[in-house]
């Protein structure tokens, strides 16, 4: 959305990252459903802005921290639910026990994280899985809109580890 300023206010990240648009406009804000479940009762400025969609029939949790509390958490979450899948990073695909683990690509791969989203999340369709525990990507660059679209697939779902 373009402003009077020659600034913009970005409404959907993707391919074309803010830091690229931030090149050649005079300034750049990102809308607060970039990040943030549009709570209000307005109509979205653009279309995938305001409802849960790119969801996979089983929950999808985000899970943000490190490495190594990733795997604690996944672990001790599948010792006590049953059809548990996990979406996670090559660095700790190796540490996560049983069947259902779908590698993302390396944690600095954000160009592996967008082209694998969509096809990893249909993947679990195909399966008993209830529950995605999904590694959350840094939301910069073009990993922002990846971030965008697992927030949309797990209804803003998401547990800080680091914390």
């Amino acid at each position: 959305k373009l402003d009077d300023d020659g600034g913009a206010t970005l409404l959907r990240p993707g391919a074309i990252t803010p830091e690229m648009l931030s090149n050649v406009l005079t300034s750049l804000s990102l809308d607060r459903g970039v990040t943030e479940k549009n709570e209000t009762s307005k109509s979205p400025l653009a279309p995938g802005m305001k409802y849960k969609h790119y969801a996979p029939r089983a929950n999808v949790i985000m899970l943000v921290g490190n490495d190594e509390q990733i795997v604690d958490y996944i672990k001790k979450y599948k010792k006590s639910n049953e059809d548990v899948g996990v979406l996670c990073f090559d660095e700790i695909a190796d540490f996560v026990d049983g069947e259902n683990v779908i590698r993302f690509g390396k944690r600095s791969d954000g160009c592996a994280h967008a082209k694998k989203l969509f096809a990893a999340l249909r993947c679990f369709d195909g399966t008993n899985v209830k529950t995605i525990l999904a590694s959350a990507v840094e939301p910069h660059g073009i990993d922002l809109a990846t971030y965008n679209r697992m927030l949309k697939a797990s209804g803003y779902t998401l547990i800080h580890l680091d914390h």
